[in-house]
């Protein structure tokens, strides 16, 4: 009889906990799609910045909500339950894949010509070295990455590459810029 009285309180105890969670990750939801809506002309590394930590918070909050409903899974056995908490599961990722991909779109949006200044005229009539900019290259993918964080770097990677429009060079050269945004263990395993 105890022992169905800590589970009951368990329960209790881990369904307020994921509803405060499910707060926070709405909170961060709201916060993150008000700062993309209202994507600023000019200063776009600031805004970049911005939008990058917003993202994080809220990888962090989706990774902590999606942990607590596995504990609630877990815990609350009844089929229903087991049911309405899976659902509600699957809305928090359907969400949270729905802000991810703003993100992505906001920042080729940001990184549009529209937003970037004229560049200057060139000064020799040697055609000029084609450049990749660092301010949509993902950052570097390890093996310590949540599922999470792996689609985000998977989309931010979509967007670099279309961006400066990097299918145009020659396998090994796109081998190369992978690479460079690999942990060193994965891309020693990759090169073998």
């Amino acid at each position: 009889m105890a022992s169905r009285e800590a589970t009951s309180q368990d329960l209790k105890t881990l369904k307020r906990s994921t509803s405060a969670l499910r707060g926070v990750f709405t909170k961060n939801v709201n916060s993150l799609t008000r700062l993309i809506d209202s994507a600023p002309p000019g200063s776009p590394l600031l805004l970049i910045t911005l939008i990058e930590e917003a993202q994080v918070k809220l990888t962090q909050s989706f990774d902590n909500l999606c942990a607590s409903i596995a504990r609630l899974m877990d815990v609350d056995e009844a089929v229903d339950a087991t049911a309405a908490w899976d659902s509600k599961l699957q809305s928090c990722t359907d969400e949270y894949d729905t802000v991810t991909q703003d993100v992505v779109k906001a920042l080729t949006i940001i990184h549009s010509p529209v937003h970037q200044p004229a560049p200057p005229p060139p000064q020799q009539q040697n055609p000029p070295a084609c450049r990749i900019e660092d301010t949509l290259k993902p950052r570097t993918l390890s093996l310590d990455m949540s599922p999470a964080e792996l689609r985000l770097w998977i989309a931010s990677l979509h967007a670099w590459f279309d961006f400066y429009n990097m299918q145009g060079l020659t396998i090994p050269q796109q081998q190369r810029f992978l690479y460079n945004i690999l942990d060193s263990n994965l891309s020693s395993n990759m090169e073998r």
